[in-house]
């Protein structure tokens, strides 16, 4: 039984869920977007989140990121009269993402034309992030109303535009360049082959390929826009490089032959590391620029975005490592420069000590004791030597540090005697106001030996042990300060100022001391007849919610896991030997066990809901699998009879997000007589690959 005694002891990838184009009311672009739901709200949302725009389920965008996309789709709706939807989710939240899509579009009348297909203009981008085992994916959907030359393009914007982006952690510009690519196709500018499309309009060859080439075209344009600037860049740092990196090694070579073996290491921390990093960098741009005048001459876009990033990661590297050769090129050499600044700095330390002596002759004829303020020439001569013997063996940071010491020393010192009058005014007032605190501790004496007194006696033993000779500690430190105090009133009536200002400085530390002893034990006792109260409720409480584990765990049967069920009883258990009746209990270990299975029944808890979501899970992909066959079932009948097939030819048909050609498959209930068009595709980490429906 348990009566209170202590027991011993980015970079980000997406499943991209969605750029939807759907049509929605005005108020879906300011809908706040709905953080990380749990996957029965992103299943089958209330109806709130299906017409806004964006909505971040993962969390990754920040407040400016959602910004820009809402108002590139703002500006997508009102040039082409389509509706955009942006979903962003993780893995966990929607495993198989074209199943999440067929969900929410199931769940969205707004996302359904007429007849409950997909809406002809509509198009979705949905995204899920990277785990540690697996890139994310990204999806476009888009309804009918897009032109077929969309079909022929989607593969390459998610490769060329929207996955590089992502790769490296720029949602924004990956989602809003993959609009601007989407809205190109749709409504392409004028002179690019001839022939300028409308929205609802069927494109011709001319139209598809000028397309294809003028986004090609602006895509390489906007890639060697950037090779250029990086180049351009990398070219003027390289020119700093150089000077640096030499006059580095020249430094490194002087403090190699000036300083000390002993410091030699601490004389030249990382400088030499940091020039192998130059050199290697300098060794990359040699390498990159063997092929530089070839590089945007290359086919493949993926190559060349590959390359462009090359040089944009060099500069990058390149311009971070120059400030730091430039600090570390200043370090060694100050320390270098050491041994021929140390005359003038002796010299200086001449004109001070000069100055100390003055100070303290005129503070002795003024009355006043400067034995302490005047202590540092007493081993003036002692220091100067000591320098001079560093110096005399290379020791040059030693040397540094001792001179700096010295000047510093000599410094507050001639500043302490050249304010003799101020100090001796501003010691009256710290000695009354220190006299004062002396007597609210003292206060505190017996207030605080009550309190031992009841811990002893109202308590269990174990919750007096902590305050343990508490009060007689703040007992001596009270006669201590008490002490000083006395001490420093004599030195001021004797107008040593340097003594009294130690021995106030002495007694405020052992005030401290006296108060935080002594206020221990007072609060102690506080602490202990506040859980007296609290403890008794925090029980029933703890009892109420293991109580609804062992329930919970109960309706799960077979299906809750071991670890749940183990934790459920172990929870039990340690409840049971909780005992609030015993005369003398400690509270605060009563408390602290009482925290410590609450912590257990809420991670069991959440292990049980994870158990529960992963069930409902389960089910809900078995359903969507029936309805999937149910449809497929439908098709094939409807596929027997050739006045069926022209009917269905004749409706708006849903392209298969793997890679299908259009109005080869159905993913939708055989109720739709429209679907979705687009696809997937699995990102590596490198980019660049095109194709739907593969995982790489």
């Amino acid at each position: 039984m348990f009566t209170g005694a202590r027991r011993s002891g980015s970079a980000l990838s997406v499943y991209a869920v969605g750029v939807v184009l759907a049509l929605a009311g005005p108020a879906a672009w300011s809908a706040p977007a709905v953080a990380t739901p749990s996957w029965a709200t992103t299943l089958a949302p209330s109806g709130q989140s299906c017409d806004v725009v964006l909505v971040d389920h993962a969390g990754v965008l920040s407040a400016d990121e959602s910004a820009a996309i809402e108002t590139a789709a703002r500006d997508f709706r009102s040039a082409l009269a389509f509706e955009v939807r942006v979903r962003v989710l993780t893995q966990e939240q929607a495993p198989h993402l074209e199943s999440w899509v067929d969900a929410e579009e199931q769940a969205c009348g707004s996302w359904q034309n007429t007849s409950g297909g997909f809406r002809d203009n509509l198009v979705v981008l949905a995204f899920t992030t990277d785990t540690a085992q697996d890139t994310g994916e990204t999806v476009v959907f888009y309804g009918d109303q897009a032109p077929s030359a969309l079909d022929d393009e989607w593969r390459d914007i998610q490769a060329d535009v929207i996955n590089p982006a992502l790769n490296v952690g720029e949602w924004e510009r990956g989602i809003t360049g993959g609009l601007a690519e989407i809205r190109d196709v749709i409504d392409p500018p004028p002179g690019n082959g001839g022939a300028v499309a409308g929205v609802v309009g069927v494109a011709g060859v001319g139209l598809v390929g000028g397309t294809v080439a003028w986004r090609r075209r602006r895509r390489r344009q906007e890639l060697a826009a950037r090779f250029t600037r990086t180049t351009s860049q990398l070219d003027e740092l390289t020119l700093k490089l150089d000077p640096v990196t030499e006059s580095l090694r020249r430094d490194i070579e002087l403090a190699k032959s000036a300083v000390a073996a002993e410091e030699i290491e601490v004389a030249l921390g990382d400088s030499e590391e940091m020039l192998d990093s130059a050199d290697q960098m300098i060794y990359q741009r040699s390498e990159l620029s063997a092929d530089r005048d070839q590089l945007l001459s290359q086919r493949s876009l993926a190559a060349l975005e590959t390359d462009v990033q090359a040089w944009e990661r060099l500069e990058t590297k390149v311009r971070g490592l120059l400030p730091r050769l430039a600090e570390e090129e200043a370090r060694i050499a100050a320390v270098v420069a050491v041994d021929g600044e140390a005359a003038d700095r002796l010299a200086r330390a001449d004109e001070l000590a000069a100055d100390v002596r003055e100070a303290a002759a005129t503070g002795n004829a003024a009355g006043y004791v400067v034995t302490d303020d005047a202590a540092v020439l007493d081993v003036y001569d002692e220091r100067v030597r000591e320098i001079h013997r560093l110096l005399d063996e290379k020791r040059l940071i030693a040397t540094d540090e001792k001179l700096s010491s010295l000047i510093s020393d000599l410094e507050a010192s001639r500043e302490a005697l050249g304010r003799l009058a101020q100090r001796e005014a501003d010691l009256a007032e710290r000695l009354a106001a220190l006299n004062r605190e002396q007597a609210e501790i003292e206060a505190l004496e017996g207030p605080a030996a009550d309190a031992e007194a009841a811990l002893r006696t109202e308590f269990a033993e174990s919750i007096s042990v902590p305050i343990d000779g508490k009060v007689e500690h703040g007992r001596e430190e009270i006669g201590s300060a008490a002490g000083l105090l006395d001490e420093a009133n004599g030195l001021v009536q004797r107008r040593d100022l340097g003594g009294a200002e130690c021995r106030l400085n002495d007694a405020e530390a052992a005030q401290g001391l006296a108060r935080a002893a002594l206020g221990e034990v007072t609060e102690r006792l506080k602490h202990a007849r506040r859980l007296s109260e609290s403890v008794p409720e925090r029980h029933a409480s703890v009892s109420a919610r293991v109580a609804a584990l062992r329930s919970l765990v109960t309706q799960l049967g077979s299906a809750a896991p071991q670890s749940v069920r183990s934790e459920a009883s172990a929870a039990e258990a340690r409840l049971s030997d909780v005992d609030l009746t015993g005369s003398h209990p400690d509270w605060i270990a009563l408390n602290d066990e009482l925290a410590a299975i609450e912590n257990q029944v809420n991670a069991a808890t959440s292990e049980e809901e994870k158990a529960r979501r992963r069930e409902e899970q389960r089910r809900r992909d078995a359903e969507l699998a029936r309805q999937r066959r149910a449809a497929g079932a439908t098709a094939a009948v409807w596929g027997s009879s050739s006045s069926r097939r022209s009917s269905w030819s004749s409706g708006t048909t849903r392209r298969s997000s793997f890679g299908g050609s259009r109005g080869s498959s159905s993913r939708s209930s055989s109720s739709r007589r429209s679907s979705s068009r687009g696809g997937s595709s699995r990102r590596s980490s490198g980019g660049g690959r095109r194709g739907g429906g593969s995982r790489r």
